[in-house]
């Protein structure tokens, strides 16, 4: 399997001009390719489609920060139709998509190889969910979504709750011990989960950056 990467450091913004009479997605995959990002917030926005998939590709977004927009096709992120094999796997990722609104599609739609969530959860629409047939998100009630926000679950150590660990979460956290803030503020910065903000939690932190 290919493999395109996709790595943000800063953040980055990608947009499609329109052309008469042009339908091509921002994005498009007609392979089996992943594309995984990491750092930074990257922001798509298409005319149609601005991310499209097809034969089979696979989306997989990781550690992620994504914001996701189209202005005129109902569907942000798709698959080729609810019966292909294209998928999407999210992980521990922040995702805004926002397409137009339609009774026929979500923003996230037509993956018929399946969606996958791992590590966060759909915030909006509020009951959001995974459709029955896994290949779009949907309201509770099961009609279509047109804005739908994923978040990231509470990592351990993401003190500053960015979604990631790093470099910065050390400078917050040494503040914290400083000024003797509250544990139940910044529950991300308890490490060694004796409910107090110690050295002992700064060191585990540094250590963990450097590891990883």
């Amino acid at each position: 399997m290919g493999e395109l990467v996709i790595s943000v450091e800063e953040d980055a913004n990608f947009s499609q001009k329109y052309v008469s009479g042009t339908m091509v997605p921002l994005i498009s995959l007609k392979q089996a390719t992943s594309i995984t990002i990491h750092g930074g917030r990257l922001s798509l926005t298409g005319f149609n489609y601005a991310i499209a998939l097809s034969n089979g590709a696979m989306l997989r977004v990781m550690d992620a920060d994504l914001t996701v927009k189209t202005t005129f096709a109902s569907a942000a992120i798709c698959g080729s139709s609810a019966t292909g094999y294209e998928s999407m796997i999210v992980s521990h990722s922040n995702l805004d998509v926002t397409g137009a609104s339609s009774e026929r599609f979500s923003s996230i739609s037509d993956f018929g190889g399946g969606i996958m969530l791992y590590d966060c959860h759909i915030t909006s629409p509020v009951g959001g969910r995974i459709s029955d047939d896994s290949t779009s998100i949907v309201q509770d009630d099961g009609t279509t979504a047109s804005h739908i926000i994923i978040k990231a679950d509470a990592l351990l150590g993401d003190v500053n709750e960015d979604g990631r660990v790093n470099e910065a979460d050390v400078v917050l956290l040494a503040q914290l011990l400083a000024d003797g803030d509250a544990l139940a503020n910044y529950p991300n910065a308890d490490l060694n989960g004796d409910g107090y903000l110690t050295l002992t939690d700064l060191t585990l932190l540094v250590n963990q950056i450097r590891i990883h």
